[in-house]
């Protein structure tokens, strides 16, 4: 949106400066947007009206970055870049020291409070087991990424 908002701006320089505006000039410079708003408005709605959540919102982008478009193309790279980065975070935190960085419940990984508790879960029946209870964790079934 950063790139939006200096679009815009760059319009109205240019129109203070020289005070000349054309809708085919307007639409030039924000031809691209035409694609993309449209775009993220359809992906915050699947997200929201799905209720999509970690592996999923992953699924959803690499699905789309198929598109034949390449403006929807480099937009749906930048965003999984940063969606990529969150969950490398997570898994470093897990792998190297042993933290579960899962404050909304999305992480594919998951803390199994109790035997039973997992079983209502329908996770993997793969479990990481350490010597503390407390430390035990199993990967949730459906979201285990495709990338």
């Amino acid at each position: 949106m950063e790139e939006y908002k200096e679009n815009v701006m760059d319009i109205e320089r240019t129109f203070l400066k020289e005070r000349v505006f054309t809708l085919s000039s307007l639409s030039v410079k924000l031809s691209d947007y035409f694609y993309m708003l449209p775009e993220i408005n359809y992906l915050i709605e699947k997200i929201l009206t799905d209720n999509c959540t970690g592996g999923q919102v992953i699924d959803l982008l690499q699905m789309r970055l198929l598109t034949g478009h390449t403006v929807l193309q480099d937009m749906y790279k930048r965003i999984l870049k940063y969606t990529y980065k969150v969950l490398f975070h997570q898994i470093i935190a897990w792998i190297v020291y042993g933290k579960l960085l899962d404050f909304y419940n999305e992480f594919f990984i998951y803390r199994v409070e109790n035997k039973k508790a997992d079983s209502l879960n329908k996770g993997f029946e793969i479990q990481f087991k350490e010597s503390k209870p407390e430390n035990q964790a199993s990967v949730r079934k459906f979201e285990v990424h495709s990338f």
